[in-house]
């Protein structure tokens, strides 16, 4: 895929990595950190690669102890609901050796996988919405979902998909698993029990229904319902 995130919103030089990199374990040991000085157990959510905090579960084995539950944004459990190709679920993929170390572990997991947070996006009338009716915070963002939509497009036309699916939609992968995890009305979980196999070179997120359950996954979501209200909080800001 790529990397777009920041874009509109840094400059060039705010994403420009600076010569002294952070060390590798250091985004690791902030999760460490942070839940050692958690009055209570730390909740956890993931909108990309799980690979700081496989790292951390590496670095300190009784972590799943002392967190609470873990969101994850990533896999793809029902292969059959979505046209794209499995390749598309990015943020397991962009390092299954983590996603299999995190998924295996004894964490108190949520998995809301792609072919849910597709059930889930803006149209053309809510960007217009969040363009007309609310402040600048709802201004700047309606602006750039706009400046976001171009790489997007692009991406649509490389691999022949139908327009609509970034013309039309503007997903809401990321604030979906915020709302999973906040216990909200609009998505459906339930538990089971997943699997990280391999297609290839795809790590899946197979489910087996017949095995004792070891997660929760969001499993559908009232896309209308959720991005009403998101609106409606967005615009009110």
């Amino acid at each position: 895929m790529w990397g777009h995130e920041g874009a509109g919103v840094l400059t060039d030089e705010e994403r420009r990595v600076p010569d002294a990199e952070p060390r590798r374990e250091d985004a690791a040991r902030f999760i460490l950190d942070a839940a050692a000085r958690a009055r209570d157990r730390l909740n956890v959510i993931t909108i990309g690669p799980v690979t700081n905090l496989a790292l951390a579960l590496q670095m300190e084995p009784g972590l799943a102890e002392a967190l609470g539950p873990v969101t994850i944004m990533g896999g793809l459990v029902d292969r059959g609901a979505v046209a794209w190709p499995a390749y598309f679920e990015t943020n397991l993929n962009a390092d299954p050796l983590a996603a299999e170390v995190v998924l295996g572990s004894p964490l108190d997991i949520t998995l809301v996988p792609l072919e849910v947070t597709l059930q889930v996006y803006l149209g053309r009338a809510d960007r217009d919405r969040l363009a007309r009716d609310g402040g600048p915070v709802s201004q700047r963002l309606a602006r750039l979902i706009d400046e976001m939509r171009e790489p997007f497009l692009a991406f649509n036309e490389r691999n022949g998909l139908d327009g609509s699916h970034f013309d039309e939609r503007t997903y809401m992968h990321d604030p979906l698993a915020v709302h999973v995890a906040l216990g909200g009305s609009h998505a459906t979980v339930r538990e089971t029990h997943i699997a990280v196999e391999y297609e290839g070179q795809i790590l899946r997120t197979v489910e087996h229904a017949d095995r004792r359950p070891n997660m929760r996954v969001c499993v559908a979501a009232d896309g209308p319902a959720f991005v009403s209200g998101w609106v409606d909080a967005v615009i009110g800001v």
